[in-house]
């Protein structure tokens, strides 16, 4: 028998065809891996692997050890929705934790913020820490600059109140807009014409306890994000 292997982006590789393929742990006293009995063996874990061979004749012979990277080719980016609400690539991590990229190229990990999604409350720079079993990346910088506005005669600032709030919501600015209620993943649950000058209260009692964000779009398209808690 061909007793070949090689290692490859998409696992370990047995290399002579039509054989009984059954991959073992080189590193745990070459224990059976479970339901690994394909020519290819993509491993979940790093560590070194062997197959053992067995033709029609019964004959059988094991590869040498290979090590496997199962986080070589790990990786995650971020991206952002209309809303400003970023989104990290990997889906069902153990964890993600988001970070403020700081100018001297350090990170600042933001108190509270550990899932899959996050709505800045102000422009900047993010990126995302996600583990996935034993893999870690954190992502590159993706900059924000389409939240917040500067307090000038055009862009008067906007006020909401109670924060917490348990069953309205008010809310008061010098400008007219457009004002969005969002849920925690970027999902819109309320949308009302704010009038300039004016108070609104907005109704929120059935709304489901948990962090939301206003979003404000004014009518000289800027855009701000504030984050309240309903109680």
């Amino acid at each position: 028998l061909d007793n070949s292997a090689i290692v490859s982006n998409n696992g370990i590789i047995a290399l002579t065809n039509g054989l009984q393929y059954q991959w073992v742990n080189c590193g745990v006293g070459f224990a059976p891996m479970s339901g690994a009995t394909n020519q290819t063996y993509l491993p979940s874990t790093t560590g070194t692997y062997a197959c053992i061979l067995t033709s029609s004749s019964t004959c059988k012979d094991t590869t040498n050890c290979l090590y496997f990277d199962a986080c070589a080719n790990f990786s995650s980016s971020v991206s952002a929705n209309s809303n400003a609400v970023l989104t990290c690539s990997v889906a069902n991590a153990t964890s993600y934790q988001w970070l403020t990229c700081e100018s001297n190229g350090t990170f600042t990990a933001i108190a509270g913020e550990t899932a899959q999604t996050f709505t800045p409350t102000q422009n900047g720079s993010y990126a995302c820490k996600v583990v996935k079993g034993a893999c870690t990346d954190t992502s590159a910088c993706k900059q924000i600059s389409n939240v917040g506005f500067n307090e000038t005669a055009d862009d008067a600032p906007l006020r909401f109140y109670p924060n917490p709030a348990k069953t309205v919501l008010n809310v008061e600015s010098s400008n007219a807009t457009t004002l969005t209620i969002l849920d925690i993943i970027g999902n819109e649950v309320q949308t009302v014409f704010v009038t300039r000058n004016a108070l609104t209260s907005l109704n929120i009692e059935q709304l489901p306890a948990g962090v939301y964000f206003v979003k404000c779009k004014f009518q000289n398209n800027k855009i701000t994000t504030r984050k309240f808690i309903k109680q």
